[in-house]
């Protein structure tokens, strides 16, 4: 109930984060606009994960009462093409969040200068929200899901090169390849698979702290189909407990 009620909340704020910062840029003279940029996007990818996650996490509570209660026996099946984009979808957006956070607080911000309410929801609040999120939940990081993580870090340094391909604007001067090459491009995904990393140590943790229950153990390497004992995140059937 502490989930359900954690991400509803979240939700809210959320949505609410996201129509104010696209308003409060609508009158903004710049030459792109916030909701191109990748900050803004983010923060609306993690509202949507909020969204998704209290509907997940209201669908399978009855299921993890049983769970809880049976734990020690449980047996579980496969889960499903959609859990795992699910659970993949968490671990890209922390990971963006964390590039996000630390990207503009050490390169583009300003010491000194005004700190917005859409600032800190862009560059702050999300990961800080997500944070919470991996306590609350079982929610882990997989080895085996690195690449993919990765491969949307790529997907948004693509986004970039397209759009200055489209407007001959790049949404950030430190990733214009025409003055630095492709340096903070390759530094950006060493960064994130380092988050990628920070976030399976903190699982080994979560796992330790919770007597071994909250860790995906090698899920797609797991005998799922035969019947076995319970090792999956959110015991095996749920993304989001």
């Amino acid at each position: 109930m502490v989930l359900i009620v954690f991400r509803l909340v979240a939700l809210g704020f959320f949505i609410y984060a996201t129509i104010a910062t696209a308003d409060a840029f609508s009158n903004v003279d710049t030459q792109a606009p916030i909701t191109s940029t990748l900050s803004f996007i983010q923060t609306a990818i993690v509202t949507c994960y909020f969204g998704l996650g209290a509907i997940v996490a209201v669908l399978n509570r009855d299921l993890i009462k049983q769970v809880t209660a049976y734990r020690n026996n449980v047996r579980y099946a496969p889960l499903s093409l959609s859990q795992k984009l699910y659970w993949v979808l968490f671990e890209a957006i922390w990971v963006g969040a964390c590039v996000v956070c630390v990207v503009y607080w050490s390169l583009l911000y300003t010491p000194g200068t005004h700190v917005g309410f859409a600032d800190l929801t862009m560059h702050a609040f999300t990961i800080i929200a997500l944070m919470l999120d991996f306590c609350l939940s079982r929610q882990s990081f997989a080895l085996q899901h690195a690449p993919l993580v990765l491969i949307a870090v790529g997907g948004a340094l693509l986004y970039v090169v397209i759009y200055h391909a489209k407007t001959g604007y790049f949404l950030y001067n430190f990733l214009d390849f025409e003055a630095h090459g492709p340096l903070w491009y390759v530094l950006t995904v060493v960064i994130a698979a380092a988050f990628f990393g920070l976030g399976w140590v903190f699982s080994l943790v979560k796992s330790w702290a919770l007597g071994g229950r909250g860790y995906a153990q090698q899920i797609d390497a797991a005998p799922h189909n035969h019947g076995g004992p319970y090792n999956t995140l959110d015991d095996g059937y749920t993304m989001s407990v």
